[in-house]
């Protein structure tokens, strides 16, 4: 028989998953990736893990991080489990960093190892790392062989049932607490027309973070483990600003954009960018051809003066 949600519902119920299912809240809307191969034991546990969490995500496998022409775009949440202490995916951590600008949240298992070694994507803050602890007779707490290390950021469920059986170490927490955020974007994307930021999502899971060991940050269980609150409880305006709809004169072509999100609206009709504008060193920073093309205008680049044409 099918294994389902409800097969880790006491688990489920902890982190507050159930709850937002019972509310309709499935990650619609969300594309969630992961880096393993279906075909694979592993990859399908994975696989298997992010669709009992969000279901109603669009959820994609086999996706490189390191590769852009191996991937999907617009991907919004991304994780992986695959993974050695002395990672040899170290090689291409600039094409991390550059898929983490273009908005996708990145998560990682932290290890395995049960000492102060941690995988090598821990070791780079554009990875959020993710340890392991169980749930025992109402009791949540680190499972032995998570890494101790100050590269953890958060903790989450281990020992989850899936179609190929029981899942097991760092390797389930990670798409766990990727899936969660799954949940949380399709929320605030139906609630305030957008998804969170990078910054935005970062704080509400310290916000709805429960200490594990020392109040805090520490070595073994990171800020702790997130727990998804009830969605009616959640003040919306805290973390991101409502995308209200603008009045324009319709006679004058008009952009809508949001900072951290690839939808943008050319005269009201939906468009997808291929990198959503972002805010740095409070400047924001938006795609000036996109823009000045669909204002009527024309752009030429010059590569040898590495200058910027805009004309009619």
């Amino acid at each position: 028989m099918a294994v389902s949600a409800l097969d880790n519902w006491e688990k489920f119920t902890y982190l507050g998953i159930t709850k937002f299912h019972n509310k309709g809240y499935k990650g619609k809307g969300i594309t969630i990736a992961s880096r393993e191969n279906i075909k694979s034991r592993h990859g399908n546990m994975v696989a298997d893990i992010i669709s009992q969490i969000c279901p109603d995500a669009n959820i994609l496998v086999k996706q490189d991080y390191q590769d852009p022409k191996k991937r999907e775009k617009n991907i919004d949440i991304y994780t992986t489990s695959l993974f050695s202490i002395s990672d040899k995916y170290e090689k291409n951590v600039q094409a991390a960093i550059d898929f983490n600008r273009e908005g996708t949240f990145l998560c990682c298992a932290v290890g395995n190892d049960a000492s102060s070694s941690c995988t090598g994507l821990s070791k780079y803050a554009h990875w959020i790392s993710i340890g392991a602890c169980n749930l025992d007779k109402g009791k949540v707490s680190r499972v032995y062989y998570s890494s101790i290390t100050d590269n953890i950021d958060y903790m989450s469920f281990t020992n989850l049932k899936t179609n190929k059986g029981l899942f097991t170490g760092t390797s389930c927490a990670a798409p766990c607490f990727a899936s969660m955020l799954a949940l949380v974007q399709g929320f605030f994307k139906e609630k305030i027309g957008r998804k969170l930021t990078h910054e935005e999502l970062i704080d509400f899971i310290k916000e709805h973070t429960q200490d594990l060991d020392k109040e805090g940050f520490d070595e073994k269980t990171g800020f702790g483990i997130f727990i998804l609150p009830d969605p009616d409880e959640i003040d919306v305006t805290k973390y991101g600003k409502v995308i209200e709809q603008p009045i324009f004169d319709k006679k004058e072509p008009y952009i809508k954009m949001a900072i951290g999100n690839k939808e943008v609206y050319v005269n009201g009709e939906k468009q997808l960018l291929d990198v959503a504008p972002l805010m740095k060193d409070n400047r924001a920073f938006v795609p000036v051809r996109f823009i000045s093309e669909n204002l009527g205008y024309q752009v030429e680049w010059n590569n040898e003066t590495k200058e910027i044409k805009i004309f009619r």
